[in-house]
């Protein structure tokens, strides 16, 4: 007999769009149909891998960036895919807080000023939390998660914030960003 119902294939992890800092990340499918064959390829779709059908896609060391893979079956008769795009991400964002306002001074009458700057060149930042501690116990002032610009490679997150101190008092101020 003819066979015209293709096999169906579903790849179950890593959720499609999935960002990881796990360099060995595996890529796990379903398949309907154990007795055709199977092949994956990733990236740029040059090559393709032949694997035995319901075998992930285990020991392959991914590099920092966007990575692409599709899976195929077939039955011999008909042929079915599925995408995946996943991103690894093994840079920590970078901030920069030297930008003050008032040419170099840190300090304008009881008001402090000061731009943070944070950048990520591969994903966008999960979060940020500007934080201050005057009294023994810290207080964040400013959250975000939604990124205000992206400049050739490089997404941007830039705020600008103050925070009102009691004169002649020591303060600390700190910075954190998760991607």
């Amino acid at each position: 007999f003819l066979d015209l119902v293709a096999p169906t294939i579903n790849i179950e992890y890593p959720a499609n769009n999935t960002n990881t800092s796990d360099t060995g990340i595996d890529v796990n499918y379903t398949v309907s149909e154990l007795t055709g064959s199977c092949w994956y390829s990733n990236d740029t779709m040059l090559k393709n891998t032949t694997i035995a059908c319901g075998t992930n896609i285990t020991g392959v060391i991914w590099t920092e960036g966007q990575h692409n893979v599709t899976v195929w079956a077939s039955d011999g008769n008909n042929e079915a895919n599925d995408k995946v795009s996943f991103t690894v991400d093994l840079t920590a964002p970078l901030f920069n807080w030297s930008d003050y306002v008032g040419w170099g001074s840190n300090e304008t009458g009881s008001v402090f000023y000061m731009n943070v700057t944070w950048t990520d060149n591969v994903t966008s930042l999960d979060s940020w939390v500007i934080g201050t501690n005057q009294s023994g116990s810290w207080e964040n002032h400013t959250t975000g998660n939604t990124w205000t610009q992206k400049v050739g490679d490089w997404y941007y997150a830039v705020m600008n914030f103050t925070i009102t101190g009691t004169e002649g008092k020591l303060f600390s101020v700190q910075a954190c960003a998760n991607d």
